[in-house]
């Protein structure tokens, strides 16, 4: 079991080795999928979005060169938006159905949460599990962490959907930053989406620029767990300004906890510039370290 308060906080990277996608990738996936023949822009035509407004989203997107879509949507119009946000919630969805298979059937090298599973798993059973220590808050619109330990849980103890569902909601508390899909289970995609289907989802998704409310819950609940941690580890992250701004880690682990990150593609440069973004040291994983190894070199989890 993990009995040390454990944050984990998780970007991007921490998701795309189940299948989910990431930054630049992403964004080809979106502008392809809104071609003539894309599984995209039967969708978003469902949703009553022109096909010509689709066409001119889909050039400015492939032209600006980003490596992000929020990139792209930062100070943009707010059509761009509104198109962007159902781009990414019809796409996560679609690659979550791909992911279900992807993560048991023919599991990652990088296979994360699987190693920290076990760890939690150790000496555990139905009734000490919830002893364990461990929090996820997350950036990513996708529901891998909750799909997951749901299946696990469920085979692991014999439960029932909604049995397994409360053991997980009492033993390990997930916090959407960026809020996540709504209204459709995990991966529960069908071709072609219907309009209602495709402007429900969307208004589960928040883009880092949005404007956050003031004591928004998301946040409050991580900075509650943050207060609490020994440990906080942060996976897949990609630094950005506004989202470590927001996260407040100088003030809530200073001389409390210990901070662990990975920095896999960064060069010493960036991983200076991400030191002195979060205002205090961390110990960060090599460049070609991933979520996994990381974690098996760098953290102790007990």
């Amino acid at each position: 079991m993990i009995q040390s308060p454990t944050v984990f906080i998780l970007g991007a990277g921490a998701s795309v080795e189940y299948g989910l996608p990431l930054g630049a990738g992403l964004i080809t996936e979106i502008v392809d999928a809104l071609g003539e023949t894309g599984v995209l822009r039967q969708a978003l035509v469902n949703a009553q979005m022109s096909q010509a407004d689709l066409e001119n989203f889909a050039s400015h997107l492939a032209g600006a060169d980003l490596t992000s879509i929020d990139a792209f949507l930062e100070k943009n119009t707010q059509e761009f938006v509104q198109i962007g946000k159902a781009c990414i919630a019809t796409m996560v969805l679609f690659r979550e159905r791909d992911t279900r298979a992807r993560v048991f059937a023919n599991s990652p090298a990088d296979h994360w949460l699987k190693y920290l599973w076990n760890l939690m798993r150790a000496e555990a059973d139905v009734s000490s599990f919830v002893g364990n220590q461990v929090s996820f808050v997350t950036f990513n619109y996708d529901r891998l962490v909750e799909h997951y330990f749901d299946t696990v849980l469920a085979s692991a103890f014999n439960l029932s959907g909604p049995s397994t569902r409360d053991l997980r909601e009492r033993a390990i508390q997930i916090v959407h930053l960026h809020g996540a899909i709504a209204g459709r289970a995990f991966g529960e995609y069908t071709h072609p989406l219907d309009g209602t289907t495709v402007r429900d989802i969307a208004t589960g998704i928040r883009v880092i620029h949005d404007p956050m409310p003031t004591n928004d819950p998301g946040f409050e609940a991580a900075y509650e767990l943050l207060k609490s941690a020994s440990k906080v580890c942060l996976l897949g992250f990609g630094y950005h300004p506004e989202n470590l701004r927001r996260l407040r880690l100088k003030s809530l682990l200073e001389n409390r906890g210990t901070l662990y990150g990975t920095a896999v593609g960064l060069g010493k440069a960036e991983l200076h510039v991400a030191r002195g973004r979060i205002g205090m040291g961390f110990r960060a994983g090599g460049p070609s370290e991933k979520a996994e190894a990381f974690l098996r070199a760098h953290v102790p989890l007990a």
